[in-house]
């Protein structure tokens, strides 16, 4: 489906893909047809060709139409210019063309980038990738799957060695006593361990 960007068709954006204000002007906004596209990606895998580009769009469109995040909807993203980059790491171009031209695979018609002949193309390339090599060689790079998501931020379980004063464990018995006496329970901590350095 074509979407209309509410915007004019730049110059440099219609000699890549020869769409025209004019052309874009009557087609449907993102939001009337989100509810249509997520349906149709729910649970699914996405293969994306330099995927930390276009999901940035997506999450803003899927924002500001009130529908959260892409990851609420699907189970993961490859991106397979990362995966080229990985799996061909001695070649110098990693676009979807380079690609293409690697695997033998005809680039005829694509005088201009339109949405179905790049996913065309894409898939069979990524075919090619599952051909040629194992599933392990593919799903190797755990980095690249799930890339967009958040860092998942991890603490150590190490403590920091800070010295206990005989002040400081008279006051934390203090505090513990008026627990006892004003909450009326007892607490998990009755006192501090002299072998817990904290």
């Amino acid at each position: 489906v074509y979407l209309n960007p509410d915007r004019e068709s730049e110059p440099g954006a219609f000699m890549v893909h020869g769409l025209t204000t004019e052309f874009l002007k009557d087609k449907p906004r993102f939001s009337e047809v989100a509810d249509e596209f997520l349906k149709f990606i729910e649970g699914a895998e996405l293969i994306i060709h330099n995927a930390k580009f276009d999901i940035k769009f997506l999450n803003m469109e899927l924002d500001k139409a009130n529908k959260g995040n892409i990851w609420s909807y699907i189970k993961n993203v490859i991106d397979t210019l990362d995966l080229d980059k990985r799996l061909f790491a001695d070649e110098k171009k990693h676009t979807l063309d380079a690609m293409c031209t690697r695997f033998g695979i005809s680039l005829e018609g694509r005088e201009l980038h339109g949405a179905l002949i790049d996913t065309t193309l894409l898939a069979k390339a990524y075919i090619e990738i599952n051909n040629r090599f194992s599933e392990e060689d593919v799903e190797a790079d755990l980095e690249q799957k799930n890339w967009v998501r958040a860092p998942v931020k991890r603490f150590s379980l190490s403590l920091p060695k800070v010295e206990v004063s005989a002040k400081d464990e008279e006051g934390h018995m203090a505090v513990l006593e008026d627990i006892r006496k004003n909450e009326k329970t007892e607490p998990v901590f009755l006192r501090s361990s002299p072998t817990l350095k904290m």
